[in-house]
């Protein structure tokens, strides 16, 4: 087997039978963090992990933490949109998601 060059991560198997790759990605924040990926078959694991190197080959962060939907649209309207579009777009912005939205969906992980 081939030695992967630096950088392109660390693929191995698992002693309970799956794959297992390792790979260093750059954070939202700026930090640098080590991601561990786990699937049943190679394949799978190789292809994620090319993903995930693909979004750092592009600059692409990497989430700093599992988000909830409701924790996601929260930061999305009152961190990325206040700044962007104008008061009366907020407000039905917030209306939507606070009436429509959070309420339905507080549970699910993105």
């Amino acid at each position: 087997m081939k030695r992967r060059a630096n950088g392109d991560g660390t693929i191995l198997k698992r002693k309970d039978g799956r794959w297992m790759a390792q790979a260093y990605v750059t954070l939202s924040n700026g930090e640098r963090k080590r991601i561990c990926i786990t699937a049943k078959e190679y394949e799978t694991v190789r292809t994620k992990l090319r993903e995930a190197l693909d979004r750092e080959k592009h600059r692409l962060p990497h989430a700093e933490k599992n988000w909830t939907v409701a924790e996601y649209l929260d930061y999305w309207l009152n961190d990325v949109q206040k700044s962007r579009i104008r008061e009366t777009t907020m407000a039905a912005y917030t209306v939507t998601v606070n009436n429509h939205l959070n309420g339905l969906l507080p549970q699910l992980q993105l």
